[in-house]
């Protein structure tokens, strides 16, 4: 169980290390974009709010990874109903947890709903990176296959 998770770790590592170059640049704009509701009047509730919204967007993108590990190795029609239901079962999982810090008073909402969508948009590219990357990929080892036969 150990090796599988610091596979999948190194696995995880050497996937962002990958990413396109022009995603650095959209980290660092959303992550100014974020900051933003500190260049306001300082209130203390602001910076924890910004750190939940990023991790609440980081755990919904880790989980939509390891959804999307899992179904690649489906076939096309399973691979669309697999990964869907990952996207709802994420969408639920957000919903309820956005509920619940919204309805705690500890946070400034403003700066959670507003770092919150700025990491989450920032993630979301990151995944769909990964997904062309992930299908390419599959779509010329599939080539190769064809024209091996």
């Amino acid at each position: 169980m150990h090796r599988e998770v610091l596979e999948f770790k190194t696995t995880f590592i050497r996937r962002i290390l990958k990413l396109p170059p022009h995603f650095g640049l959209l980290v660092v704009a959303g992550s100014l974009i974020a900051l933003l509701p500190l260049t306001r009047a300082y209130d203390p509730q602001i910076t924890p709010s910004i750190l939940v919204g990023c991790i609440l967007s980081l755990i919904n993108a880790f989980l939509g990874y390891m959804f999307l590990e899992r179904t690649f190795q489906f076939s096309n029609h399973q691979f669309f109903i697999v990964s869907f239901a990952g996207l709802v079962i994420r969408f639920f999982l957000m919903l309820v947890s956005i509920g619940v810090i919204l309805a705690s008073a500890k946070y400034h909402s403003g700066a959670f709903v507003f770092s919150l969508f700025a990491f989450y948009t920032i993630f979301m590219s990151a995944e769909i990176f990964s997904i062309n990357k992930k299908l390419d990929q599959l779509l010329a080892l599939r080539k190769q296959a064809r024209l091996r036969k």
